[in-house]
């Protein structure tokens, strides 16, 4: 049988390890951003932060931060419903898709603040 064929019907049969896994990863990147967040506010009186600021900056990084933390929301949602009995396999496709999607979001922010943290270190 051809692979192409194969691999989603495995995809199909492990959709509620999928599901936990994805909803267990969507869930930890939620803390992961809260924790993210306070290392951001806690070079605050930096220079490098000031500006980041006076640039306007912040509208964009805030954007894309609560944009993830949506997305991050709707895969654990999405996750959830894969589990229930009946579901048909688009809630586990979108839940595939948002999480692509988070884990982008995740990098961005993630090298955004490691890079305001060096600048911030070296003043």
């Amino acid at each position: 049988m051809n692979k192409v064929l194969i691999e989603p019907i495995v995809l199909v049969e492990q959709k509620t390890n999928i599901a936990i896994i994805l909803a267990t990863f969507a869930f930890t990147m939620m803390g992961f951003l809260a924790a993210v967040i306070t290392i951001f506010f806690s070079f605050a009186k930096s220079r490098t932060f000031k500006k980041f600021s006076r640039e306007g900056r912040f509208g964009v990084f805030f954007t894309t931060y609560y944009y993830c933390i949506i997305s991050l929301a709707l895969t654990m949602c999405f996750a959830l419903v894969t589990l229930g009995k009946g579901t048909s396999i688009w809630a586990m496709q979108t839940a595939l898709i948002t999480t692509v999607n988070s884990l982008f979001q995740i990098c961005l922010i993630t090298f955004t603040i490691i890079n305001l943290s060096k600048r911030a270190m070296k003043e």
